[in-house]
């Protein structure tokens, strides 16, 4: 992998920020980014824990060319990034076959073809049936149960429930949560009945 320097990240920044059109970068552009911020980071390491062999001003001042350069790579993808979901909503849109992805990386036409089946899909589920009339109100989903609360109408002594945790001992009048499956048998046996029952009767 040929090393890339600070100078080939300004330029693509410099060059990306001029021009409208995707530019083309090296495939493995990331990858040597990525390879260049490790080593920088690894030397400023290096210096930072041999303190008393650098000045604390070239220490400084490789932190701030090592921020420097994440603050260049953070703008360039954020350059391509517009552009990219700029061509995914146009292609979402049209159904284009023209939209050129030469200049795309690898990891960015992934980027584009995630955004653009999602813009694709609610353009077919939320506008479409929008135009035609039909839309559907959204239901919440209700949370599954997991208690019920009851009413005991008898005496009931401690016993263990399945995951041997132990109930009770219950009095006629207790209202109380219970784990739904120790609450469904209880009802079922007429030995409780669950709050919402009772005042529905009511």
């Amino acid at each position: 992998m040929e090393p890339i320097g600070f100078d080939e990240i300004f330029d693509a920044v410099r060059i990306e920020k001029s021009r409208e059109a995707l530019q083309e970068l090296p495939k493995d552009f990331y990858q040597r980014v990525a390879r260049y911020i490790e080593d920088k980071q690894r030397f400023l390491d290096i210096k930072m824990r041999q303190v008393t062999s650098f000045s604390e001003e070239e220490i400084q001042k490789e932190k701030r060319q090592l921020e420097n350069v994440k603050r260049l790579v953070r703008d360039l993808y954020s350059l391509r990034e517009r552009k990219i979901l700029a061509l995914a909503v146009y292609y979402a849109r049209t159904g284009s076959e023209l939209i050129d992805k030469s200049a795309m990386l690898p990891e960015e036409i992934e980027i584009f073809n995630e955004a653009s089946n999602i813009l694709k899909k609610y353009r077919t589920q939320l506008l479409e049936p929008i135009l035609k009339g039909r839309i559907e109100e959204k239901k919440e989903e209700k949370e599954e149960e997991k208690e019920w609360t009851v009413k005991i109408l008898e005496e009931i002594p401690k016993f263990i429930g399945p995951e041997q945790a132990v109930y009770g001992p219950f009095s006629p009048g207790d209202i109380l949560d219970l784990p739904i499956d120790i609450a469904k048998i209880l009802v079922n046996k007429g030995k409780a009945i669950r709050i919402e029952q009772e005042l529905e009767e009511e």
